[in-house]
């Protein structure tokens, strides 16, 4: 289903750049447990991490 993959990535990139964590990590979680069928644990484990990144580049601020 790559319209699915589409659309959550459209809108982690959209949570990203609106500065939004949280539905930034809930996409994320949807998505890993879409394409990657791990379970909910793992896949909320996986996402705090993948989410850490991101979100502290958004905040950061160039210096």
């Amino acid at each position: 289903m790559p319209e699915r993959l589409a659309l959550l990535e459209l809108r982690m990139w959209k949570a990203y750049y609106r500065r939004q964590p949280a539905r930034l990590f809930g996409t994320l979680v949807l998505a890993l447990r879409e394409q990657a069928a791990i379970s909910l644990p793992r896949a909320v484990y996986a996402a705090a991490l993948l989410t850490k990144g991101p979100v502290g580049f958004a905040r950061s601020s160039g210096d």
